[in-house]
């Protein structure tokens, strides 16, 4: 069953929200500090504390520092369900490889002094269970759904238009619901969601900023952190609680140049992304390959390493041949630096830059 909390966003100075920490603590901090938040802002992170990054514990640990606070609301999401999904790991030579190649109990381990010799792995993991019990109930309990007057707050999206059978909803459901935008129920007002990327919704080119869908009124807000490597820590400041003068903010950990030459960007371009990524492969020069994105018919250029087999076929990591429209004096940040121009990043948008930059 689904956990409900209300409030009401009028009552506050600001309201940000964050969503898909994924582990990023310093970011988090940084995010806080940078927006000022104080005790006259609500907080809101919908949800994906843990997983992807190097920090889970120090997230944790100020996860359960805020969430006393009145001013805090901390949604649950389904990355956040990591411990049990290790409590229901079997013991045996998969659970073993999985404690010493994930990062998630890599980290809980490291700070238990690492495995003991003679140990098996399913007595690691109920040590580590007994040890985070406290941070595993702690992740359990988190409301799924936050219910203001002025919007809806959730991580995955909501299984239904009637906020009045929320409590009957599968927590789930709630916590994981993919491809949201594509079957999202409309209500009377707006709904904010992280889980997919917000880049993911987007046909153009790669763009990791929140995007606002007015037809089924919902705002993805997740910046793809530690997902993507293009990814970023993206809020959403909501002043007074009027959603229509809400603001966004974004941050990431990507190196910062400075653009010298104007780009004019190209249109049409072809965007290959998760979902929609089987290629052909063709000739290969340098680091990149030439495919042919098999549903399109078009083709690019892609980096040789962000392309796999999977069953039979060839799958293609998010990849763009679209030049970003630049300026001098533009401040970039860069993804990579190839044979073929850097790939580079402005207010949320990635593509190529092929003139010339500086440090700032």
């Amino acid at each position: 069953m689904a956990r409900v909390v209300n409030n009401d966003l009028s009552r506050w100075r600001r309201t940000i929200v964050l969503s898909d920490l994924h582990a990023h603590a310093a970011l988090f901090d940084r995010m806080l500090e940078e927006l000022e938040f104080g005790e006259r802002d609500l907080l809101v992170v919908c949800g994906d504390l843990l997983l992807r990054g190097s920090e889970n514990l120090p997230l944790l640990r100020r996860a359960v520092e805020l969430s006393g606070r009145e001013n805090v609301v901390l949604l649950g999401g389904n990355c956040d369900a990591a411990f049990e999904f290790l409590a229901s790991r079997p013991d045996g030579p998969e659970l073993g490889r999985w404690l010493r190649e994930h990062p998630f109990p890599r980290e809980l381990l490291a700070a238990e002094g690492g495995p003991q010799e003679g140990v098996s792995p399913g007595a690691l993991r109920d040590r580590l269970l007994a040890r985070f019990a406290r941070a595993r109930r702690f992740l359990a309990a988190l409301p799924d759904v936050l219910v203001t007057p002025q919007a809806v707050f959730v991580h995955g999206g909501l299984p239904g238009p009637d906020l009045a059978a929320a409590p009957g909803w599968d927590s789930d459901a709630c916590r994981k619901n993919d491809d949201y935008l594509a079957h999202a129920p409309v209500l009377d007002r707006p709904v904010m969601v992280g889980h997919w990327p917000a880049t993911l919704y987007r046909a153009e080119h790669p763009d990791f900023s929140p995007l606002w869908d007015a037809e089924k009124r919902v705002l993805s807000i997740d910046g793809g952190l530690g997902v993507k490597p293009e990814g970023q820590l993206n809020a959403v400041v909501i002043p007074g609680g009027d959603f229509g003068r809400r603001e966004y903010r974004a941050l990431d950990e990507l190196p910062v140049l400075r653009a010298l030459d104007p780009q004019a960007g190209t249109e049409n371009s072809l965007y290959i992304r998760w979902g929609d990524n089987r290629v052909e492969r063709g000739e290969r020069r340098d680091e990149f390959t030439y495919v042919r994105h098999l549903r399109t018919g078009r083709a690019l250029w892609a980096r040789t390493d962000d392309l796999w087999e999977e069953n039979g076929r060839t799958c293609c990591a998010d990849s763009t041949d679209w030049l970003l429209p630049v300026v001098p004096g533009d401040l970039l940040r860069l993804v990579a630096d190839t044979t073929r121009g850097r790939l580079v990043k402005k207010n949320g948008a990635v593509g190529w830059y092929k003139g010339r930059c500086e440090e700032p």
